[in-house]
């Protein structure tokens, strides 16, 4: 059986092909161990007042995520005593360094207990949503709600506007996840706002269930 000789030319080709295949396939696993981004647009209620960061509902959905090998970063942006408008603000320089592929906005509740207008609310919850679009159109309003001390006539006036904000804009409503324990004191600190440690996992596992449609 004749054997061929490798010539110098030809030696030189094939260590290119085999170099041009690890570039491809180093470049395919790259790409495939890439984790995608979730932002977190909050305010308090988002951003562990009061209570350790690692037993927050945001690290206990990244918990979660790690557990069933979805590839993506919780980031929690969320500023205590941010309002709609402070959180539009911040987000305009902070979005275009995350890119997002998923957005979540659980915004609003200082502007309804500082009594701030319900229509620029509105128009700020509008733009927040306009300004996640030019990355993703995967993202998911959660609706807020004011506690009853505020008058059923206002406390529905202000949920009212983020069902219509999510109908305008064609995105996901998240059902307020504080709302099977809204009126159980235990669930929150001695302010009787901010939720406690105890309410972080139902708000994570209420959250979860919201984002299945987002992450598939």
């Amino acid at each position: 059986m004749s054997k061929k000789l490798l010539t110098a030319s030809s030696y030189s080709m094939s260590v290119t092909l085999v170099l041009l295949m690890s570039i491809i396939m180093f470049s395919s696993s790259a790409v495939a161990n890439e984790k995608k981004n979730i932002v977190m647009l909050g305010d308090s209620l988002s951003a562990a007042y009061g209570i350790p960061v690692a037993s927050s509902w945001p690290q206990l959905l990244q918990q979660k995520l790690n557990k069933k090998n979805n590839a993506y970063n919780v980031i929690n942006t969320s500023v205590s005593g941010d309002t709609s408008y402070t959180a539009l603000n911040r987000s305009k320089t902070m979005l275009p360094q995350f890119k997002p592929d998923i957005c979540l906005i659980a915004i609003g509740a200082n502007d309804g207990l500082q009594g701030l207008s319900l229509k620029q609310l509105q128009a700020n919850l509008r733009a927040l949503v306009r300004l996640c679009k030019q990355y993703t159109n995967k993202i998911m309003l959660f609706e807020i709600k004011l506690p009853l001390n505020y008058g059923k006539v206002f406390v529905d006036r202000f949920a009212n506007i983020y069902h219509q904000v999510a109908k305008q804009t064609s995105i996901t409503l998240l059902p307020f996840f504080m709302e099977s324990f809204a009126i159980d004191l235990s669930m929150f600190l001695s302010d009787r706002i901010h939720p406690a440690e105890p309410a972080q996992a139902i708000m994570a596992k209420n959250v979860w269930q919201g984002l299945q449609e987002l992450i598939k």
